[in-house]
This record gives C-alpha cells, sequence and structure tokens, in this order.
C-alpha cells in the first residue's frame, strides 16, 4: 500500500486471512490490529472503482476491530481506527443511497471521533477524518430533505479549520453589496493544509453552499462556491490532485454562474460560464447544460431595461461562447442542429444571426446526445 500498489496489497492480504495461517493467541491482538489497518486502508482505495467490495472490505476491517480485546473507547489507536473506518463506510453507503445503513454507521463513528477530539487533539489526522465525518453526515441529510440541519453540520465541520483571513468571508451574507468580479481582491492565501484535508474543504463549501441555494439564500451560497472554486485552484497549484476535483469545479463555476445571472449580475455571469468549458474536457453532456444557461443568460441580457447598465452584456458576447460550445460539440459527434431545434429553451440562440449561419456550416453527426434524461444528484 505505501508503494501505491494495492491489488498487490490486496493479494497479500487474502493470503493472510486464509485459514490455515491461524493466527497465534498471544500475538493475536498486534496482528489484528494491523490487518484492521490495512483492509481499512484497502477499501479507501475501492471507494470509486467498486464500492460493494469498499464495503465488504471495511466490514472486514470492522470484524477484526471488534475481536480485539478491550474497550476500544478508552484506546486511542483503537478508537480512531473505528471512528474513521465506520465514517468511510458510512460514506460509501451514501453513495449507494442506503440511507439507513448511513446513519447508523455514522451515528457510531461520530461517538468514536468525538471522543478522539476530546482526548488526542494533538493527532493531525483528527481534523481531517471528523471533517470527513461530518461532510458524510451533512450530505446524508441532504438527501433526507433536512436542509437546514445539514447547513449547521457543515457549519460545525468547517469550524474545525483555521478561519479564513479577514475580508475572505465579507461577501458571506444575504445583504452584502454586489461587486464586479475584476473588482474582487485575488484569493488569500490558503492555510498550509493537507492534500486530504483541501479535498475535504472543498467539498464541504461547495456542499454547504448547494444547502443554501436550497434555501434560497443566493448571497451566501454563492460565497462558498467562490471558495470552493479558490480551495481547488490553490490545491492545482500545490500540486494536489483527486478523482472528482474538475467535476467540482464545474458544479461551483456553473452554479455560481446561475447564481449570478438570477442576481441580475450579467457580465460576471458570463465569466462564470466560461470558466466552466476549462473544467468540463468536452463531456457532451455538460456542455450542453452550460448551452442552455447561456440561453437563458441571452433571454434575460436583451431584457437590459432591467438591469444596471453596467450589467448588460452585449449579445455578440454571448454568441461568441456559444459558438465555441456548438463547435466542440460537432467535434465529439453531437448532432447540433437537431438537438437545438426539438429543444425549447434553445430557441433564442437558435434565432441569432452568428449561430444560425454556424448551424449550416456543421458537418453531418453522428447524432448522439448532449442531454441526458437523469437527473445528477447533489
Amino acid at each position: 500500500l505505501e508503494q501505491g500498489d494495492w491489488q498487490a496489497a490486496d493479494a497479500d492480504i487474502q493470503t493472510a486471512l486464509k485459514p490455515e495461517l491461524a493466527i497465534e493467541e498471544k500475538t493475536a491482538d498486534a496482528l489484528r490490529y494491523e490487518l484492521a489497518t490495512l483492509l481499512r486502508n484497502l477499501a479507501e482505495q475501492y471507494e470509486e472503482k467498486d464500492p460493494d467490495k469498499a464495503v465488504r472490505l471495511y466490514k472486514a476491517s470492522l470484524e477484526h476491530q471488534h475481536m480485539l480485546k478491550g474497550n476500544a473507547s478508552e484506546m486511542p489507536e483503537r478508537r480512531l481506527l473505528l471512528g474513521v473506518t465506520l465514517a468511510r463506510l458510512s460514506g460509501v453507503y451514501i453513495r449507494q443511497e442506503r440511507l439507513r445503513a448511513a446513519l447508523d454507521a455514522f451515528d457510531e463513528s461520530l461517538e468514536m471521533l468525538q471522543l478522539a477530539a476530546s482526548r488526542d487533539e494533538g493527532n493531525p489526522q483528527l481534523r481531517g477524518e471528523v471533517a470527513i465525518a461530518l461532510n458524510n453526515y451533512g450530505r446524508l441529510l441532504m438527501g433526507l430533505e433536512r436542509s437546514e440541519q445539514a447547513e449547521e453540520v457543515f457549519r460545525h465541520a468547517l469550524a474545525l479549520f483555521p478561519e479564513p483571513p479577514a475580508g475572505a468571508q465579507e461577501a458571506d451574507a444575504q445583504d452584502a453589496p454586489t461587486r464586479m468580479a475584476s473588482e474582487n481582491p485575488p484569493p488569500a492565501k490558503q492555510p498550509e493544509l493537507t492534500g486530504e484535508e483541501r479535498k475535504v474543504l472543498a467539498s464541504l463549501h461547495y456542499n454547504l453552499g448547494f444547502t443554501l441555494e436550497r434555501q434560497r439564500r443566493w448571497q451566501e451560497a454563492l460565497t462558498r462556491y467562490r471558495s470552493t472554486l479558490d480551495i481547488t485552484q490553490a490545491a492545482h497549484e500545490a500540486g494536489v490532485h483527486f478523482p472528482w476535483q474538475d467535476e467540482i469545479r464545474f458544479d461551483s463555476s456553473q452554479h455560481a454562474g446561475q447564481l449570478l445571472r438570477d442576481l441580475g449580475r450579467h457580465q460576471e455571469a458570463l465569466r462564470m460560464m466560461e470558466q466552466c468549458l476549462a473544467y468540463c474536457h468536452h463531456d457532451a453532456e455538460q456542455l450542453g447544460s452550460v448551452l442552455e444557461d447561456l440561453d437563458l443568460l441571452l433571454q434575460e441580457a436583451q431584457r437590459g431595461d432591467e438591469v444596471k447598465p453596467a450589467q448588460v452584456v452585449p449579445v455578440q458576447s454571448i454568441e461568441q461562447l456559444a459558438l465555441s460550445i456548438l463547435s466542440l460539440l460537432a467535434e465529439l459527434g453531437v448532432d447540433v442542429r437537431a438537438e437545438i431545434g426539438n429543444n425549447e429553451g434553445l430557441r433564442g440562440l437558435a434565432n441569432q444571426p452568428a449561430v444560425q449561419w454556424r448551424l449550416s456550416q456543421l458537418p453531418a453527426a453522428t447524432g448522439h446526445r448532449f442531454r441526458s434524461e437523469a437527473v445528477d444528484s447533489p
């Protein structure tokens, strides 16, 4: 596992579990603890690729932990291992939409992690693991439509991390003054965090933003989406990468763009939509969703008398971004003309002369769709 060869580690662990290699009683606890730790670490590697196997490995780790002598709650290393294992298992259950099982695992994990937090304050691993557990719990509450409780949990998890410098949260109020993106100060330098902490911190800000958006607290949600983008950008510059990094950057940019559009801040909204293209890696469905957002922005821009003059976006600017997306979709084999012709929501863009001309120049496509009937989960 330390060398990154987790498949070879998996094979070794399976060999160690064979009945003929029965553990001698006098060394059982030490070896079982080591095996439980290895199983937990290995399970993490399977969370994305094979969640069912991750669940089996986490359960195997728990089985060995429960065979250890003594009370885990009284032993620092064991209570942390037990709390972390249960918290991670809860996260996998949430991905599988097994909410009852996730809630049970979380309840037990939080008890162990809170004990660890109160007694092992010097443990550098602790903050990240407690934050992960709380993040999973907040996601679980979101899935149960308990938005206000989820908000409280996310804020509690964020309180575990150092406060951002003064001014970083100035927009985190519903009545914060409208500011143009070009007037914003550059993102404040992030405190020194581990890669895992950056990952969970980005997820916490995004999830809190999504929760606040559900509560129609637009300005506060916007601030959280911007924080997510700042954190992931800082992580990227520090050479820290995680599997869903571009996905959360795309989602944050898109949600922020939609909120800015609804707030009448159209120029900022257009810049956010441009930013989305950097993170979608030519994904047809994501490109299609940005195109639909652009159509709504076009409709807003054509009602320019309803917004401040400084926020009016020239139609040509929207057309230019739309043309870039159309070209990318055509390269992916999407039948763009058919899609736009069948989509009432894109009629505004389709009626623009520049877009009509570009559509007429597109080659015949393979007929792939850019829209999915499935509804994305948060």
